[in-house]
């Protein structure tokens, strides 16, 4: 299961086809916001996490960092 997060919607569109072409089970966020509710509602966890750095509101490294304190138990 991947999390791809960008707020670019063609960067969005073509990168999650390739990694569904690739037999990945790919979540799209358009946002860190957005990215942060998946993880929380998620049945299981996302194995890998990409995500773009520039965004607005929230950038990817915030979303990276916010993880192990509000979601201890997922694993980075």
């Amino acid at each position: 299961r991947i999390l791809l997060v960008d707020d670019d919607s063609a960067v969005r569109t073509v990168f999650g086809e390739q990694l569904r072409d690739l037999g990945a089970d790919v979540t799209i966020a358009s946002g860190g916001r957005e990215a942060l509710s998946f993880i929380e509602d998620a049945d299981t966890a996302f194995d890998v996490i990409l995500s773009d750095f520039a965004m607005p509101e929230m950038n990817g490294l915030e979303v990276i960092a916010i993880i192990p304190v509000s979601y201890t138990h997922l694993t980075l």
